[in-house]
């Protein structure tokens, strides 16, 4: 999970308490995987409790798909499955597709999935940035929309893809456009309560720019500026906010106040010292859309080259294109 120490991570693997539990869970692992092995693929009991025990394995899963056959009988029971793997790792891929799987399947109802968005929400409160989870509330959000496959259609776009592979539910949504248009939105201010909550969400920087896309009337140049300028102000080495700067100025460059922003992001480079990374190259994309700047921007990518030799290559051809 985002935030844990390796120090703190190898400090507890050290411990002889964990170092014995994980010694029993192994051999627990080993005599369950033999007996799947010698009865010729095993039992949906004996499957769930070798996942209990590591949700990883992809064969497990596509066993267990191949014993459930087409149909569906006991939802619940895979949902209950499926949580209780997630809890012992919320990042397996494994696990999450086999959830969608059981959604397509057979809880596509409007309160199954309303329970899975309040189920997202409880394991982003844990840790905000699980992409996994992301992915999956857009596959919710997609299916509430009305599509077979999670993906979303709003007035005939497609704002997200299909989540579980095939051909494009381009049909468009079930639901009125109202209603799909009020369920987007409430995803918009869900992603404003967890970017407050840390800046550094890529996951929701991302879902949000594709959603505002989507929703001008609910986009506010001033807002989103608002929201960056709280983030770089408070963490100005943290790339996720400068990412989503950089988006807004590509696609409404022409609403900026251009000056005033330029103006800022100078005052927030000296009180940096003048060689914070990300502020230079922030600034950069600023002058980018200014006339008369190219002398500026050389002088920026040349303390760049300086600061961040890694890069240099990269900022050499950013000269090139000046």
């Amino acid at each position: 999970m985002h935030g844990r120490r390796r120090a703190e991570y190898k400090a507890r693997m050290s411990d002889p308490k964990v170092v014995a539990g994980l010694q029993h869970k192994a051999k627990q692992w080993f005599k369950l995987n033999d007996e799947l092995i010698h009865r010729d693929g095993g039992s949906l009991e004996l499957i769930s409790n070798l996942l209990t025990v590591n949700p990883d394995p992809l064969y497990l899963w596509n066993r267990r798909r191949a014993l459930l056959g087409d149909t569906l009988d006991d939802l619940e029971a895979e949902l209950k499955l499926t949580q209780t793997c997630l809890e012992r790792n919320p990042k397996a891929y494994g696990t999450w597709f086999h959830r969608k799987w059981c959604i397509l399947k057979a809880g596509r109802e409007e309160s199954i999935l309303q329970r899975e968005l309040a189920l997202c929400a409880q394991f982003l409160n844990l840790d905000e940035r699980n992409f996994h989870c992301w992915n999956y509330r857009r596959f919710v959000v997609g299916c509430l929309c009305g599509s077979t496959n999670g993906e979303t259609v709003f007035q005939g776009e497609v704002v997200f893809g299909s989540q579980v592979g095939g051909e494009s539910d381009s049909r468009g949504s079930v639901f009125e456009d109202k209603k799909t248009h009020d369920l987007l939105e409430a995803e918009v201010k869900f992603t404003t309560e967890k970017i407050q909550q840390n800046f550094s969400n890529g996951s929701a920087f991302h879902y949000r720019c594709k959603l505002l896309t989507y929703l001008p009337d609910v986009f506010s140049l001033e807002d989103e500026l608002e929201l960056i300028h709280n983030a770089i102000f408070t963490e100005p080495d943290d790339q996720t906010a400068w990412w989503y700067l950089q988006f807004l100025l590509e696609k409404y460059h022409a609403d900026f106040d251009l000056e005033t922003e330029k103006s800022m992001l100078e005052e927030l480079l000296e009180a940096e010292g003048g060689e914070s990374k990300w502020v230079l190259l922030g600034l950069y994309h600023v002058l980018q859309y200014m006339e008369g700047m190219e002398e500026e921007q050389e002088q920026i990518l040349s303390t760049l080259i300086r600061i961040d030799p890694d890069r240099k290559v990269r900022y050499e051809n950013m000269v090139k294109t000046t």
